[in-house]
């Protein structure tokens, strides 16, 4: 499988001074950002679609038709409130603070630190070890390839997202707890496209067998694996700890179909995997699963690092080797 590991974030930007777009063009480049130039003509559009985002940058010279900068920024935040709003602005001082309640922060072209700093509050917020970002990658390269057959298996770089909308009709759902973390992981696909899997015979199940309940088998299978090769490949915890989570809280977790969102109660960022399935012969369109981590109970990475620290310690003593 074919992977990166740097952790990048979706930014929809409104932009349209050649110096400025420019300038956040290079800043976007340095600080792992896949910026997204709007236009006019789909202003809104994005926003009820299946992309992941992590935030919104807008200039507050920005005019669609009729709206402002301030009006577009309004309705972007009724409808998906959880993406933070970053507003360009000519001048930022005092007074430009308490400006709109729905923008998570300001800057100017000249002043990008600030922007930097919105950044690392709304969305770069949680430290990810890459050891687990390349395990996690592996295992579940892994557990797809176990169930669909003559694949080739892509893996784009992993990625922050603060949306909460579902991509496709299928979602299979599993709780993760360790002494480290505690939340969900999500599987989601769209129902042609694992149909498809079915009838071109690279999955375990009958060509014919089609029904929803075989299609959600096959994704629940996956999922099954993935969770099955995290907890054989990382530490979880230890008997005492173990004792305790049962006395740890739950938040509801609000489901809303028609408009594919999702929320687990948490403004954390979602730690997001893009797999592509292609099968070798090329003969058939590429399928695209989402795989979401969503640790918004626990995330402690200190304690994951302080194991990993103790079996390097335990290989340098001689008691254990790698096999």
């Amino acid at each position: 499988m074919e992977k990166a590991t740097n952790i990048v974030s979706k930014i929809l930007i409104y932009e349209n001074q050649k110096e400025a777009e420019a300038r956040l063009r290079s800043f976007c480049e340095e600080n792992s950002l896949i910026g997204l130039k709007a236009c006019n003509s789909t202003t809104m559009d994005i926003f009820t679609s299946n992309t992941d985002l992590g935030g919104v940058i807008i200039s507050e010279m920005t005019q669609v038709g009729e709206m402002t900068a301030v009006q577009i920024a309004t309705k972007i935040h009724d409808i998906r409130p959880e993406l933070p709003i970053f507003l360009r602005m000519n001048q930022v001082d005092g007074k430009n603070l308490a400006l709109d309640k729905v923008f998570a922060g300001y800057f100017a072209i000249d002043r990008l630190d600030l922007l930097r700093d919105c950044l690392n509050k709304y969305l770069f917020t949680t430290y990810y070890p890459m050891a687990l970002i390349r395990g996690m990658q592996e295992i579940s390269g892994t557990a797809i390839a176990a169930n669909l057959k003559n694949c080739d298996i892509y893996s784009s770089a992993p990625y922050l997202v603060n949306d909460q909308v579902i991509y496709g009709e299928l979602m299979s759902l599993i709780p993760m707890e360790s002494s480290w973390y505690r939340g969900y992981m999500m599987l989601q696909t769209t129902e042609e496209n694992a149909i498809n899997l079915i009838k071109q015979g690279q999955t375990p199940l009958p060509v014919d067998d089609t029904g929803y309940r075989a299609v959600n088998s096959l994704l629940n299978e996956i999922t099954n694996l993935m969770w099955g090769g995290i907890k054989s490949r990382f530490p979880l915890y230890k008997d005492e700890e173990q004792e305790n989570l049962s006395a740890t809280t739950q938040i509801p977790i609000s489901i809303n179909h028609h408009h594919k969102y999702i929320s687990f109660g948490s403004s954390e960022p979602q730690l997001c995997f893009h797999y592509i399935v292609q099968d070798k012969k090329k003969k058939y369109a590429p399928i695209d699963l989402y795989q979401k981590f969503i640790f918004n109970l626990s995330w402690v990475p200190e304690n994951y690092m302080d194991s990993q620290s103790q079996v390097e310690k335990l290989v340098d003593d001689g008691e254990l080797e790698f096999f």
